[in-house]
């Protein structure tokens, strides 16, 4: 495996790159929707996780199997048919819940942009941060990713609490227990392709008609 350190251990190179990648993602979902210097610390996280992922593609032959996109056969594409109705039944009940309409009834510029920023977490927390924890086996993996992507929504969150009502507990509780699901679509399928259908498959059913996006799509 690649590594980012000069560490004999391996798994102690990766979990250092995780804790840099965790702090990163954290500094820009805490001060992302600040104004002056704070947001300039938002993107200074970004630009941490930035430098650590680069630093690993451009070392390794393959960049997109670091990011499990490098192959496409039949037993993708069958996890790719359960993921979509993994990623739209919680839709339809998320629907009801806040007395939509079963589905969009027109598709609004959300329908594409929700879906973009949810196929770039998947990327990052399933794709690159799960794959890289491999090394400490399946459990470990994708328990991590999914608990950091918990983390990340819980700072998002947390930033707008003066703005918003939230139930963090139901939300973050969501967002680990589908991290958890999307986890074990990328383990099972060795690729992240499955999770990607998963995540845009809710956010398009679910946000399709909104006109502005709610704040925890950030996360």
């Amino acid at each position: 495996m690649t590594s980012l350190f000069k560490i004999p251990n391996e798994k102690i190179s990766v979990f250092v790159e995780t804790v840099l990648l965790i702090i990163g993602i954290g500094l820009f979902a805490l001060f992302i929707q600040q104004d002056g210097y704070l947001m300039a610390v938002a993107f200074g996280g970004l630009l941490m996780v930035s430098l650590v992922i680069s630093a690993i593609v451009v070392r390794t032959d393959s960049p997109l199997e670091l990011f499990g996109l490098n192959r496409f056969n039949k037993r993708i594409f069958w996890f790719c048919l359960l993921a979509i109705f993994i990623g739209i039944l919680p839709a339809f009940y998320g629907r009801y819940f806040y007395d939509l309409t079963d589905f969009p009834q027109q598709l609004t510029i959300i329908a594409l942009v929700s879906p973009l920023i949810g196929m770039t977490e998947e990327l990052v927390f399933r794709g690159y941060l799960q794959g890289r924890l491999r090394i400490i086996g399946v459990a470990g993996s994708v328990s991590i990713a999914a608990a950091a992507h918990a983390i990340y929504k819980f700072l998002v969150l947390w930033s707008v609490n003066d703005l918003v009502e939230i139930n963090y507990l139901s939300l973050v509780g969501l967002t680990f227990g589908f991290g958890i699901i999307y986890g074990l679509l990328r383990a099972g399928s060795r690729s992240i392709i499955p999770a990607l259908f998963a995540h845009a498959s809710f956010d398009i059913l679910m946000y399709g008609d909104f006109t502005s996006m709610p704040v925890w799509v950030w996360g």
